[in-house]
């Protein structure tokens, strides 16, 4: 009797515990990361197709998250910058097809704030 008694008190605290974990866990992950917890948006990703070949992508079209796991965002892409030159040809390109650039660093913001739907981002992480 006392052994269910102690079954019955346990149980729901490790179960609390447990997908508390799970939750935090998901929360901690790389915005980037598509296993966010709370991985949904109703706004449909970009599908661009012209791409410089002159200007490093990391990423083509898609979405980008912030901390919250809640502001997925279609983006143009994530370009991966190295050189003056490719500072250069990214800002031209975004001019040529008016788009807004956005410095994004490691996504721990919470709001959306950090980035721009359909906007060339440049990641500091």
């Amino acid at each position: 009797m006392h052994f269910k008694k102690i079954v019955s008190v346990v149980t729901p605290i490790f179960i609390t515990l447990l997908v508390s974990g799970w939750i935090a866990y998901n929360y901690i992950l790389s915005p980037t990361t598509t296993t966010c917890a709370l991985q949904y948006s109703s706004k449909k990703p970009f599908t661009h197709t012209n791409f410089p070949k002159h200007i490093p992508f990391k990423q083509k079209n898609g979405f980008i998250n912030d901390a919250s796991c809640v502001n997925q965002t279609p983006i143009y892409g994530i370009i991966d910058i190295r050189t003056v030159e490719n500072i250069h040809d990214a800002l031209e390109f975004a001019r040529e097809n008016n788009l807004k650039i956005t410095v994004a660093g490691v996504k721990h913001s919470m709001g959306g704030q950090a980035f721009y739907e359909n906007a060339l981002i440049k990641e500091q992480s």
